[in-house]
């Protein structure tokens, strides 16, 4: 590795002192450093220059610092945006319908298979490979304008076949409309990856919140001037065009030209399994608009998304970020099995910590939460997100084991147990489409505790992690939330006659992630834990000396 040679006395090469040579030394002395820099090709200072971007060479102790220090920010960034979510969630669910809802996720639950292939899994392979040139990345990046231009057109070929489908008209245009968000999306594809890769992870998250909120500005001022479900098409498509305007600016770099025989087809390969991944999981996540639309019409299905996204949200911000952050450093250490196994385990079970007593909460207390946040109007929920929040334990616990997939650069494997998961929740979404929405959630809670412990032998076979490593991760959380779900019902049972909706949610839900950090922390003994990693968000004054009380990532593992 370059850090390794300019340490060991062995400097980058030097070329002679002419003006454009200089700029070159410039750049690969940063490059050997691993600050954070990335080469540009833009003009005559980059062209014919194949430069290798940073990131892949940062030593042991700067990765560990930047992993855990990019994911306390980008936690403080998803905890504004649930803020933002949940504001926007009470709002607009006053303002429209589950019907309008259902419109617009009628179209979503066809376009999202089709989403998934603007991508094309390079932005995973951009983050993954351990070294890439600008050449590279050049060449993704028309790839993946290229597709999603392809893509946008191929949608609004199929607005009159997605009207026809559902029997709406209105279908047709809004199919169009969201049509254009795949362009803005591919625009951004390789510049949000090399934010990634460089551990950018605080412009990023100032980008999600930025977007986010210019999106929901929107679908509220045009829900307040009575455009109904147009509303939400505007959020779609503002919050697309803001977030590609964003991350340009973000990230200085300018593709050059595409080139030939610059070794992307590796690349490629690697993206063609991650799609495989993502249209796994988009159709398993679609499946229930598009079985719900065509057999009990719009309404059942604002009542299933409603639940779904208000459950989810919550979700997704804590998954979605620790794998974007763990991916990209647990990728360095492939060739390191005991290191990896620890950095695993450690992103592991702070996600399963932070998700378990959500999803358990609003099991528990569902009735109260919808109506304090959807209204009266959207009671007919209640069923739906209450077995969609148990179903959410499972989800959990298996989600974020893919991520030790994609850092190990096995994609292949992804897509056969994502092929697995997908058939035995397609069958549960089947056996319950007759009781409507509330029997297709039933059916995913099933489908998804019967596969739990299966998957994850099979996900964890033949990698440095076991079904054992797994469960002595899992337990302490499972237990302190049993407990604390004991401790809720037993609030809601005495509380429950006597106080009004919004009070008894607040106190119970603040009841039982009390008695769930109590258990945790303190009787099950984890507080040593997850103080070492606080204590590693705090910047070391000398950033080139380690401190005697230092900790180490992977000793915090071991915890």
């Amino acid at each position: 590795m370059m850090y390794c040679e300019k340490r060991a006395g062995k400097p980058p090469p030097r070329f002679p002192k002419t003006d454009i040579a200089v700029k070159i030394n410039e750049m690969t002395d940063q490059i050997a450093v691993g600050n954070g820099a990335v080469g540009v090709q833009s003009g005559s200072e980059g062209h014919g220059v194949s430069s290798e971007l940073s990131g892949s060479e940062l030593p042991p102790a700067d990765l560990k610092g930047r992993t855990v220090r990019g994911g306390a920010i980008t936690f403080v960034a998803q905890v504004i945006k649930v803020a933002v979510n949940m504001a926007s969630t009470v709002a607009l669910a006053r303002l429209l319908t589950p019907a309008d809802y259902g419109l617009i996720g009628m179209v979503t639950g066809v376009t999202g298979f089709v989403e998934m292939f603007k991508d094309a899994g390079l932005s995973t392979a951009t983050v993954q490979r351990e070294r890439i040139t600008n050449d590279q990345v050049s060449t993704l990046f028309w790839l993946n304008v290229g597709l999603s231009f392809c893509l946008m057109l191929t949608v609004i070929a199929l607005s009159p076949l997605v009207a026809t489908f559902y029997h709406e008209p209105r279908l047709a245009l809004v199919t169009v409309a969201l049509a254009g968000t795949f362009l803005f999306s591919g625009l951004t594809v390789q510049h949000q990856a090399l934010l990634r890769r460089n551990m950018k992870f605080k412009q990023l998250a100032i980008i999600d919140v930025i977007s986010l909120g210019a999106g929901l500005v929107a679908a509220i001022a045009m829900a307040f001037l009575g455009f109904r479900y147009w509303a939400l098409v505007g959020m779609a498509v503002v919050s697309s065009l803001v977030n590609a305007v964003a991350v340009w600016i973000a990230m200085p770099w300018r593709p050059g030209p595409p080139r030939r025989g610059c070794d992307v087809r590796p690349m490629i390969g690697f993206g063609g399994g991650i799609i495989g991944t993502r249209f796994v999981y988009a159709f398993v996540r679609n499946a229930p608009s598009v079985l719900l639309g065509w057999a009990w019409g719009a309404a059942a299905v604002g009542l299933y998304q409603r639940a779904y996204a208000l459950l989810m949200f919550a979700v997704d911000q804590i998954q979605t970020p620790v794998t974007a952050v763990a991916i990209a450093p647990m990728s360095r250490l492939q060739g390191d099995g005991p290191r990896l196994r620890r950095y695993f385990l450690a992103g592991y079970s702070v996600v399963i910590s932070c998700i378990l007593p959500i999803v358990v909460t609003c099991a528990v207390y569902a009735d109260e939460i919808v109506e304090v946040l959807l209204g009266h109007q959207w009671l007919a929920a209640v069923g739906v997100f209450r077995w969609l929040s148990l179903a959410g334990i499972f989800v959990g616990l298996l989600n974020p084991q893919g991520m030790l997939l994609l850092a190990m650069g096995l994609p292949a494997k992804c897509v056969v147990f994502g092929l697995l998961d997908a058939v035995c929740v397609v069958v549960g979404y089947c056996a319950g489409l007759r009781y409507g929405a509330e029997g297709v959630a039933v059916g995913f809670f099933v489908a998804k505790a019967l596969s739990c412990v299966p998957m994850t032998y099979g996900v964890f076979k033949d990698t440095p992690v076991t079904l054992r490593d797994a469960w002595h991760t899992a337990w302490p959380p499972l237990v302190a939330v049993g407990l604390a779900a004991a401790a809720g019902l037993a609030t809601k049972m005495l509380l429950g006659a006597s106080v009004r909706q919004w009070l008894l949610a607040g106190t119970g839900c603040s009841v039982m992630f009390l008695v769930y950090a109590l258990i945790l922390l303190f009787v099950l003994g984890q507080w040593n834990f997850y103080h070492k990693i606080i204590m590693e968000l705090v910047p070391q004054r000398k950033p080139h000396q380690q401190p005697k009380d230092s900790v180490p990532l992977q000793e915090i593992a071991r915890n």
